[in-house]
């Protein structure tokens, strides 16, 4: 059931996704893999993702730093084709579309998998990753 979460971030995964930090490193994409994650520790599944190693960011410390993107709400409001908006208003309505999520480091259970080598957590200490020494 792990290959299940591996052979989707291997797909799915962007040329310029970031894997942030040498302490933390959690995990920046695009929505849903956060999503994934909890899903795969609530069931006892390995979670891996899977990332070129010229997509590591050493250099941010955790995924806390990362500045996410905002896209139009009208994306999730609004036909895409017609223009029409196809959610209803309200007073109590809001909306957020996030372009990234971030996936938090204790949720990458399995490791992080690059074109070296497949990095497993650490099983002691502060740091989960030494993303520095996947580079």
């Amino acid at each position: 059931s792990a290959f299940v979460f591996f052979f989707f971030l291997m797909i799915r995964r962007p040329p310029r996704s970031t894997l942030s930090s040498s302490s933390a490193a959690s995990d920046v994409y695009k929505r849903q893999t956060y999503n994934l994650a909890v899903s795969a520790k609530h069931h006892g599944v390995p979670f891996y993702v899977a990332a070129p190693s010229t997509t590591l960011d050493s250099k941010t410390a955790c995924g806390a730093d990362v500045i996410i993107e905002e896209r139009e709400t009208t994306e999730i409001t609004h036909n895409m084709a017609t223009k029409e908006r196809v959610v209803l208003d309200g007073p109590h309505l809001s909306i957020w579309n996030p372009v990234f999520d971030v996936t938090p480091a204790e949720l990458i259970t399995g490791g992080i998998i690059t074109e070296k080598a497949v990095f497993p957590p650490a099983k002691s200490g502060s740091a989960l990753f030494d993303v520095a020494a996947m580079l």
